[in-house]
């Protein structure tokens, strides 16, 4: 296992633990204190460190491909992506950690309008805001794919996942055009966090069908990176399910918890995806050395 995988794997096994720990202590004494303080304050600080780790390697990826070759482009809305998830991550970490001291001075905004303003805007750039750019990259993927006829079919496991994400953002897109016609006045930032669910379906099928298409071809660390990006997908639905069930009271209250939990495993799931990718070039680049080497 590549060393920067070991490093995100052992950190995601840190920073569990701690959350087993605050939600253990939140059972016993039903005190929400230390456990919104491990979301708050640890979780943000986690998120940003997996974002800008998944930037980091993105920008590796993107460094190992030609100006003119498509993958190039991939990676680059790739790192856009995760800068976006950066940026978003840093945003929120400021609110909590410092209160947007900044709006306590203008006038006619109050500190906690201010904070819920940034936070919203956080949300919306570390969530639709990043998925766009990481559906185009995709997008961009697929077509080379489909180019070289490199698409394989769909395993019926693929198809019901696909069913199901479209089935609840169906949903969702009901509830919304419910709230629209009851003459809803949603804000900017709101508006714009209603596309996180369409485009979590799209980034499904598309992750899905080209991980499908890299297992035809034999596998290998190239099918690891997009299973990786499968399983950050799949995990951040789960996520999203989690929110809307805890936002409809379907959840007890013992189980709400684990909805947030889930959202740092598939932020360390995005940010291993790269370094897959960076890897998978590096092991090719030297085998093809040492093949030129043993040919002289």
């Amino acid at each position: 296992m590549p060393r920067p995988l070991r490093w995100i794997r052992n950190v995601l096994v840190i920073h569990g633990v701690l959350g087993l720990a605050a939600y253990i202590q939140f059972l016993i004494t039903g005190n929400y204190d230390l456990i919104s303080w491990y979301f708050s304050q640890l979780g943000l600080f986690f998120l940003v460190g997996m974002a800008a780790a998944e930037m980091y390697f993105a920008w590796l990826s993107r460094a190992q491909f030609d100006r003119d070759e498509p993958l190039h482009r991939t990676w680059t809305l790739i790192f856009l992506a995760a800068t976006a998830r950066l940026v978003g991550n840093l945003i929120g970490y400021s609110v909590v950690t410092n209160g947007l001291w900044l709006f306590s001075r203008w006038p006619g905004v109050s500190l906690q309008e201010g904070q819920a303003s940034w936070h919203q805007f956080g949300l919306a750039v570390a969530g639709p805001v990043a998925m766009a750019f990481y559906a185009a990259g995709l997008w961009r993927a697929l077509s080379l794919k489909r180019k070289f006829r490199f698409l394989g079919p769909l395993a019926l496991s693929d198809k019901l996942l696909i069913a199901v994400v479209c089935i609840f953002t169906a949903r969702e897109l009901f509830e919304i055009a419910t709230l629209l016609i009851r003459h809803f006045h949603p804000s900017v930032g709101l508006m714009v966090l209603w596309f996180s669910d369409p485009l979590l379906a799209v980034l499904l099928i598309q992750a899905v069908m080209i991980r499908r298409s890299v297992l035809s071809m034999g596998g290998g660390l190239v099918a690891q990176c997009w299973g990786a990006i499968v399983v950050a997908t799949v995990t951040v639905s789960i996520g999203d399910v989690a929110l809307w069930a805890d936002g409809k009271g379907l959840l007890p209250r013992w189980l709400a918890p684990w909805g947030w939990y889930v959202w740092f495993f598939a932020a360390a799931a995005y940010a291993t995806a790269p370094v897959y990718q960076v890897y998978a070039v590096w092991h090719a680049q030297g085998r093809t050395a040492l093949t030129k080497q043993i040919s002289r």
